[in-house]
């Protein structure tokens, strides 16, 4: 489903019942602000946009450990380093570790 929200199972064997539904019933409300998300690149220019928030910089990609990072840095000077990869024709960005990482999938428009 375009909308599946993933637990780790670390994470979900510390949950109830009731709590994982609460969770899954959370995680649908917020995935509403999501669905109009996008990540459009031109050049070396990214402007992102995720749950009405929007991020816009330029960005470089880097290889490290055998991975590929996307290491964007906006235009009021901040930077992030987004884990990146592209499977079955997908956009895969991964922010954050441990329990406040998340995994967004992008298609082709």
């Amino acid at each position: 489903p375009a909308n599946k929200v993933t637990l780790s199972p670390e994470l979900e064997s510390q949950l109830t019942a009731e709590q994982k539904q609460q969770v899954a019933e959370q995680m649908d409300m917020a995935m509403e602000m999501f669905k109009e998300s996008y990540a459009y690149f031109e050049g070396k220019n990214l402007k992102q946009t995720m749950g009405g928030q929007e991020q816009a910089g330029t960005f470089t990609i880097k290889d490290q450990d055998g991975k590929q990072y996307i290491v964007l840095t906006a235009t009021e000077g901040t930077s992030e380093e987004m884990l990146v990869s592209i499977k079955d024709k997908k956009l895969s960005i991964s922010q954050g570790t441990g329990p406040e990482a998340a995994q967004f999938v992008y298609i082709k428009q």
